[in-house]
């Protein structure tokens, strides 16, 4: 029995050069093109940088002729690649009439963004007038100009002698970007503090700081600024305790289809003690559970005071707390003190609720299990999560036990209350393949934990 075996071959394209020649120049020299290209290729011609000419005649253009008879391009056009290497060669007319020509080096960068230009005017010019779109203009043959603003900006270039002109414009040729970003110099600290608002960016004709203290979301142009200047950079003395956001904003009239550039970091730094805190349980809670609460504030504090919002208080750092009621929301404050003259407190809304909850044994529903029964606050959604980090496929009633809807929260995976009764899906996969299995392998009722929404 014959083998047979298939192999890769590699291709490797074929390149094609284009060379360029002075076609007897007696001054100047020809510009090198060192690309290989595919036929199909696009390539731009180039233009006479190295200001050829022979004898009284001056250059107008290229041709695939020594003589002119084949195909011509003018500097800057388009030849299509094909399948044989090209040659152009330079052709010379006695005062040709003035054509202005130009490139630039770069045409796209971050502002401040320097261009150097390259005049490739054909005729006998004398003189070079240039505008550069920002207000600038220059008479040097090959000028260099800084764009300092962000924008797009149009350059015209005109090239003239004692008895003609010839006007070239490219429109939109140079975008320059605007850059917007911030330091503050150092990152808080005690107050008072004097920091330096430092502007890293670059490109704008215009800046505008918004420094925002203690605010409780994003959302800046709903609140009223701390602090609101059009400097540059600047040192400001921070007094007050806070947390202070920044939103920095530049603008570049320069910038026709948008002049607004800006960054924002929200809570960005801080100044003296900050309270904050967190609990190993939070929102409904079963009665008599013990709730751990850990300080979280920020500049080490040395003194706290806790107010759990059903007539108790704690001065220690990180206490432990039961409620006994048997149901209720609760507010929690924490105050942090530090050195006597500094404090700051936080406080989170219906941070504890409360409420009498009797386990169920697990029972079939049709392809639901009743897994936990509610006693009270009926008819809420509760996400659950467990150690394994995952969750079952869940299922919301809409009227009745026999109609459902898909429902699943960003924060984990929604449960149905309806009646007093919590369900959820079986694991049989009758019903979607569930993750949860009745014999508690891979949940139980230690790995869930409930959480109001």
């Amino acid at each position: 029995m014959a083998t047979f075996g298939l192999y890769t071959k590699e291709v490797v394209p074929i390149l094609y050069s284009v060379t360029y020649d002075g076609n007897g120049n007696t001054s100047g020299t020809v510009p090198v093109d060192s690309s290989g290209y595919e036929d199909g290729d696009s390539v731009t011609v180039m233009g006479n940088s190295g200001s050829l000419v022979k004898g009284p005649l001056l250059f107008t253009e290229w041709n695939t002729a020594f003589d002119g008879s084949g195909i011509s391009y003018t500097q800057l056009s388009t030849l299509n690649m094909g399948t044989a290497n090209v040659v152009l060669y330079a052709i010379y007319t006695l005062n040709p009439p003035i054509q202005a020509e130009f490139i630039a080096g770069v045409t796209s960068g971050i502002a401040p963004l320097t261009v150097d230009f390259t005049n490739l005017s054909i005729g006998a010019v004398t003189g070079w007038d240039w505008t550069f779109g920002d207000g600038n203009y220059s008479t040097d043959e090959n000028p260099s100009h800084e764009y300092l603003y962000g924008g797009g900006y149009t350059v015209r270039l005109n090239a003239y002698d004692a008895t003609s002109s010839n006007l070239k414009t490219k429109y939109d040729y140079i975008f320059s970007e605007m850059t917007v970003g911030f330091e503050a110099i150092p990152l808080g600290g005690d107050p008072p503090v004097n920091i330096y608002l430092d502007n890293t960016g670059s490109g704008a004709v215009s800046w505008r700081w918004r420094i925002y203290k203690d605010i409780p979301d994003p959302s800046y142009s709903s609140y009223t600024p701390y602090i609101d200047t059009t400097e540059e950079s600047f040192y400001y003395n921070f007094t007050e305790n806070g947390k202070y956001s920044v939103w920095l904003e530049g603008y570049s009239d320069y910038m026709w289809w948008w002049p607004w550039e800006s960054q924002s970091e929200f809570e960005y730094f801080s100044v003296g003690v900050i309270a904050d805190f967190t609990s190993n349980v939070r929102g409904l809670v079963p009665a008599g559970t013990q709730i751990d609460f850990q300080d979280l504030s920020t500049r080490d504090p040395d003194q706290w005071l806790w107010d759990f919002g059903d007539g108790t208080t704690s001065f220690l750092q990180n206490p432990s707390h039961i409620y006994t009621a048997e149901n209720g929301s609760f507010d929690v404050t924490l105050t942090a003190f530090k050195n006597g003259d500094q404090s700051d407190s936080c406080s989170s809304e219906d941070y504890i609720r409360l409420t009498s909850v009797n386990w169920v044994d697990v029972v079939n529903d049709w392809y639901w299990t009743v897994i936990h029964e509610i006693t009270e606050f009926n008819n809420v959604l509760y996400t659950v999560t467990d150690s394994f980090d995952a969750g079952p496929f869940v299922r919301r009633s809409v009227d009745d036990a026999s109609t459902w809807t898909s429902v699943l929260d960003a924060t984990g995976y929604s449960l149905t209350v309806k009646g007093n009764t919590l369900y959820m899906p079986t694991a049989d996969g009758t019903n979607g393949g569930m993750y949860m299995t009745t014999d508690g392998t891979n949940w139980n009722r230690s790995d869930l934990i409930f959480n109001s929404l």
